[in-house]
């Protein structure tokens, strides 16, 4: 809703919410804001909604730019009515750096020497069959929704599954449907959180390779890969060393 589009679903100014210029003022119940409006597909809070009318160019985006790259988001002790605040996430300061992660496989500027490509492979310990696992493509030439993917698998694997032929093959539906079998998020620190999973993906275009069009909210079209068809020519893909 925040960071990503600012809708009107369950979300009507002075009927779900009121806004405010400050804690002060919201607390008095004084000053509300007057005008707001909703639904421009990945503009953010506040899109033009302002005090009296509309306000133009001081929301936010993840994809579409906007005038305010600098911001923040913050709740409020006091929501916690009195309740002890839960623990801090167990979310590792560096979980986005490659340092805890093994390269399964390589391709342009990307391939290593340290490839191997057993660990992605049927009985490796970093794929479980039981599922609840992480792999992560990198591509540096990708838009940047694009450039890091974190795959979080959810459900156990049939017998015989081929991890390697699903993102380098053919990206398939099968046993993969996205909310079902996994959740796609465009960074570990996201994974790991819960938050901002992507919410569009499609498959089965035969020897197109993992993402396809999948996207953070709609279809994103040439970021996928594909060893005899074309598309990125430099990505990467690495197991995580928390899957064991």
């Amino acid at each position: 809703l925040f960071v990503g589009t600012w809708s009107s679903i369950d979300n009507e100014l002075g009927v779900d919410f009121e806004l405010y210029s400050s804690m002060s003022y919201a607390m008095a119940g004084i000053l509300s804001w007057n005008f707001c409006n909703y639904d421009d597909h990945d503009i953010g809070f506040p899109r033009d909604c302002g005090p009296s009318r509309g306000a133009p160019h001081q929301w936010t985006s993840l994809t579409r730019g906007g005038r305010q790259p600098d911001y923040a988001y913050y709740v409020w002790d006091g929501n916690l009515n009195g309740n002890p605040a839960p623990a801090p996430g167990n979310i590792p300061a560096d979980v986005d750096e490659l340092t805890e992660w093994q390269q399964v496989f390589g391709m342009g500027t990307e391939a290593s020497d340290n490839t191997d490509l057993t660990l992605w492979g049927s009985g490796s310990a970093y794929i479980p069959d039981t599922g609840n696992f992480y792999i992560r493509r990198t591509c540096p030439g990708c838009s940047a929704a694009h450039q890091d993917i974190v795959y979080k698998r959810l459900t156990p694997l049939p017998a015989e599954f081929d991890v390697a032929e699903l993102f380098v093959g053919t990206w398939s539906s099968i046993d993969n449907e996205l909310g079902v079998d996994f959740e796609l998020y465009s960074s570990m620190s996201y994974a790991m959180a819960g938050i901002l999973s992507w919410n569009f993906c499609n498959y089965d275009d035969h020897d197109i390779g993992f993402p396809r069009d999948c996207g953070p909210s709609r279809g994103a079209p040439h970021q996928w890969t594909s060893l005899t068809r074309g598309g990125k020519p430099d990505y990467a893909y690495y197991v995580w060393n928390g899957n064991p």
